[in-house]
């Protein structure tokens, strides 16, 4: 996750309104220093998108998303824009989508959801463990000590730089 701290103090500084892209990031947290806690993503913003798409780990069996807010106002109109613009029935106050989310995808996600803190805790010991297999190979992600990664995807970079610098490394060694 971000170091968010700050961010929240320039949106605070502002009075800017932040949404969180915490689609892939179900389960992560963040270290507020400033509250002296650990905070989930998507519960720091006005609003947060999350994905269920069915690449996520945590997701449907089809197209599916949330946003979560807890301003009144905003929930409404995310509400409307879902299902056509409609604020009642048969009146649309805007235009918007069909996108609603169907009773297979919400059974499918009730199940799902339920195993999510244990499958985020099965994650972060399986990256624990490549990092110590691959951390003399290749350039491992980097997880700051204020954040708990999910590791949705566990991506590692490897260049001919990393190489030239390991062998020099171990050449003095």
């Amino acid at each position: 996750m971000a170091d968010m701290d700050p961010i929240l103090e320039i949106i605070g500084q502002y009075n800017l309104i932040l949404v969180e892209d915490a689609c892939q990031a179900h389960g992560a947290e963040y270290f507020s220093n400033n509250e002296k806690r650990w905070k989930k993503a998507g519960s720091m913003g006005t609003a947060a998108a999350f994905s269920f798409s069915p690449r996520q780990y945590s997701g449907a069996c089809g197209e599916a998303g949330a946003v979560t807010t807890n301003d009144v106002e905003l929930a409404q109109r995310v509400r409307m824009m879902r299902d056509h613009g409609q604020d009642r029935e048969h009146y649309n106050g805007a235009v918007g989508y069909n996108s609603k989310l169907d009773s297979l995808q919400a059974g499918i996600l009730q199940i799902k959801l339920r195993h999510l803190p244990r499958w985020t805790k099965k994650r972060r010991e399986d990256a624990f463990c490549y990092h110590g297999l691959l951390a003399s190979a290749v350039t491992i992600p980097y997880e700051p000590s204020w954040s708990r990664a999910v590791y949705h995807m566990y991506a590692v970079s490897y260049t001919h730089l990393d190489v030239y610098k390991r062998q020099h490394h171990h050449s003095r060694m």
